[in-house]
Parts: structure tokens; C-alpha cells; sequence
């Protein structure tokens, strides 16, 4: 056998591309072609996909902070879209962006109920979410992805005195073992179900609702709430499809439950007792399991100009139950909360609900408000 000759791969292509050079060419040009292909290939399946389908706007509203016109100015909004097949499936994306103030009704080391001195804070939030859906009729079925963050700030009245007590600074309190970090971000997978024969017209509504949700948080905690709605249009006057008075009950039962630790306040925003029942305030009684019943009897006056612009009042009364221990703490807690009401308020179109509310506190203490039992607040609903 003849010597070894020691060649590179430089060496060895230049030689292929001399001795070769029609087929080597060929190469190349045949991996580009490839991934020329492979794009218009996707294309062409994508568009007969996009044809049958067609883009919808979601919207979750709009929300104040509480300190910033009384809650009346949006700091808020929460928007998205979603392609839509004929066959009923969906692909959607939802974003959130906000301005927010929470009250922890909790101490901030032991988890224990607070009743005076709560810990106030605001916070820029920021959440995204992709899925799935399904509709089959009345049936609606979604899986997705959520992921947020927050970034906290000291309250906008810190060194006022409240009737709660002194808002504190940030720097005070901020070490908190029982919600964890208040930096970190979340990231949730989510299922909805919802049976949706309930059709409200503002001046009329009628029919059921039901709805089952669920959330498990990666850094292990897990959520689930269920809501099941009716109403019924007791009286209603029109004049040439214009609305001069109309009377609506409508009873909406709501309950959730939570498990793990830590239990974002995030969700405890939504799911703490005292949220469920109106005169009382959100994060008060952060119980793991609670159940309202929400009772209103509307009387909605004439439209004026629009039919979507008219007066209401509202008579409401809410009971609940919670039971289990305090979100992220040890403490087991057990009670009844309820209340009664009026709410005086006028609808301006499809995108608000203005007024003032009432309550009058018949089981439990809102501890924002020590000692009272009439509670009001000015209330706005913004919504698309």
C-alpha cells in the first residue's frame, strides 16, 4: 500500500467542486429549493385553514385603581383576538395590563387574619394568555396558557391615615414569607367550561348560565371556581322597541376553592371571601373554600335617546359561607358573611355602569370600614 495523504475538508470540497462541478452546484441549489418548498408548502396548508375561519376581538374590561378618580379613571384593560373556524374551534390570545392597588387583609409573616393596619400597595402588571377553545352549541370548552408579572410599588396615599390605620411604605413590610416573592412571575395552565343559554339585553334579561373553571400554577398551587346564573324578565314596558320600564330578577351562585402554597394574591383577588359579597372588600377573608348566593331584583327606567342609556336601581342581597384555613397560612377560620342593599346607577351605552351603592352589613365586618354597618361606595362596571 501506497503512503497516506493527510487531506482536510477544505481540500476534499474544492477537489469534489473541480472534478464535479455541474452536480456539486446542483447540490446547493437543491437545499435551497428545499426550504423554498417547505415555506410555500406551509403556506398552502395554512390558507385553505384561514379561508373557512375569521379574526374576532376579545375584551375583559377595563378596571380603576380605587385612589385615582375614585376609581373611575381606567388604569386597566384587558383585550385580545381569537380566529374563529366554522366547525367552532378557536385559537385566541389575551393580554393585560394594569395599575392596581391591593389591600392584604393578612400579616405579612404569619399568614394570620389582620384587622387593622393592612398591608397597601400598587402594582404594574402585566399578563399574557394563548389556548384553545371549543364551541358545540351552547357548550364551550378552552384549555390555555397564562403567563403574568408584577412589579410592586408603594401605595399613592403611603403615610396617610386610614380608618384602618397608617399606610406603610413598601420598605416596611416588604419581606413576605406568606405570598411569596411579589417580583415573581406566574405561570398558570387554565380550563374553562361554560353552558351559556343566558341572554341579557341591559333593560331585559333571560335564561341560565353555568361555568367551571380551573388553574394549576407551576410553582404548585391549584384553583378551581364554578358559577351557575339565571334571570328572569318579571315586567317589561317598550314603546316602538324603546324601553319605558322593565323589572328583572336575576340569582347568581358562586363559589371556589384553593389548595397549595403560596396562593397568589393574584388569585385571591378574585376568590377571597369577602369579594363575593358586596359590602365587604377584596382580599378580606382569604378562606381556602367559600360560597355566595347573590340576589338582585332590577328596576330599569326609561331609555333615554338610546335604548342602551337608561336609569336603574338595584335591591340586592348577598349570604355566604367560607370554611377552611387562610390562604398561605396555618389558621383554620369558619363563618358566615351577608348583606342587603340598594344601588342607584345609570347605564351610559354599552361600555358603563355608574353609580353608588349601600350595604348593609348583616353578618360579618368589613374591617376598612371598623364598626359600621352601612357601607357605601361608589361603584363603576366598565366593560365592552
Amino acid at each position: 500500500m501506497g503512503p497516506k495523504t493527510a487531506c482536510n475538508l477544505a481540500d476534499f470540497t474544492e477537489n469534489v467542486k473541480n472534478r464535479f462541478p455541474f452536480h456539486f452546484s446542483v447540490g446547493i441549489m437543491s437545499l435551497d429549493m428545499k426550504k423554498r418548498l417547505l415555506s410555500i408548502l406551509m403556506i398552502a396548508l395554512m390558507c385553505p385553514l384561514l379561508a373557512f375561519g375569521s379574526w374576532s376581538a376579545l375584551y375583559e374590561g377595563w378596571e380603576g385603581h380605587p385612589r385615582l378618580g375614585a376609581g373611575l379613571i381606567p388604569t386597566s384593560l384587558g383585550a385580545g383576538l381569537s380566529f374563529d373556524w366554522e366547525s367552532g374551534t378557536s385559537l385566541y390570545g389575551l393580554g393585560w395590563a394594569g395599575y392596581k392597588e391591593r389591600m392584604i387583609w393578612q400579616d405579612p409573616v404569619s399568614g394570620n387574619l389582620r384587622t387593622t393596619n393592612p398591608p397597601i400597595y400598587d402594582y404594574l402588571g402585566f399578563s399574557v394568555e394563548l389556548g384553545v377553545g371549543q364551541t358545540l352549541k351552547d357548550h364551550s370548552l378552552s384549555l390555555g396558557m397564562r403567563a403574568s408579572y408584577e412589579m410592586p410599588f408603594d401605595s399613592v396615599i403611603v403615610g396617610t391615615a386610614l380608618p384602618s390605620g397608617i399606610v406603610t411604605s413598601l420598605a416596611s413590610w416588604g419581606s413576605t414569607p406568606a405570598f411569596g416573592n411579589l417580583h415573581a412571575i406566574m405561570v398558570t395552565v387554565e380550563g374553562r367550561y361554560r353552558f351559556d343559554r343566558y341572554y341579557d339585553r341591559r333593560t331585559s334579561a333571560d335564561g341560565v348560565l353555568l361555568a367551571f373553571g380551573a388553574r394549576y400554577g407551576l410553582d404548585g398551587f391549584a384553583s378551581f371556581d364554578a358559577e351557575a346564573k339565571g334571570a328572569i324578565t318579571l315586567v317589561s314596558e317598550t314603546e316602538k322597541d324603546r324601553n319605558l320600564f322593565s323589572v328583572v330578577l336575576v340569582d347568581r351562585l358562586v363559589a371556589s376553592y384553593d389548595l397549595g402554597r403560596p396562593i397568589p394574591l393574584s388569585v385571591q383577588d378574585r376568590h377571597a371571601f369577602g369579594s363575593k359579597i358586596r359590602g365587604f372588600s377584596p382580599l378580606q377573608y382569604p378562606l381556602s373554600f367559600s360560597v355566595a348566593n347573590q340576589l338582585d331584583l332590577r328596576f330599569n327606567g326609561p331609555a333615554l335617546l338610546l335604548d342602551s342609556l337608561f336609569p336603574r336601581m338595584t335591591l340586592f342581597c348577598d349570604v355566604g359561607y367560607g370554611y377552611g384555613t387562610l390562604a398561605n397560612g396555618t389558621a383554620i377560620a369558619y363563618g358566615m358573611l351577608a348583606s342587603s342593599g340598594v344601588a342607584l346607577s345609570f347605564t351610559l351605552g354599552p361600555f358603563m355602569d355608574l353609580g353608588y351603592q349601600m350595604a348593609y352589613l348583616l353578618q360579618g365586618e368589613n374591617f376598612a370600614n371598623p364598626g359600621m354597618k352601612m357601607v357605601g361606595e361608589l361603584v363603576a362596571h366598565l366593560r365592552f
